[in-house]
């Protein structure tokens, strides 16, 4: 048993939007992680120049 201050149907019903909304639409981005040219990519995007890789070392 829940507190009834903890437990409300505006609270169910948020997670279960959220929960329906972002599974299917995060599930194609997570299996096109396993795809290594989209890996690749996303590395290349998200690197950060040898400038500042030497200044962080």
């Amino acid at each position: 048993m829940l507190p009834s201050s903890y437990h409300t149907p505006q609270k169910d019903m948020v997670v279960s939007v959220f929960y329906t909304i972002l599974t299917p639409v995060l599930n194609p981005l997570q299996y096109s992680f396993r795809n290594k040219d989209v890996t690749a990519a996303l590395r290349k995007m998200l690197s950060v120049g040898p400038v500042f890789q030497d200044m962080v070392k």
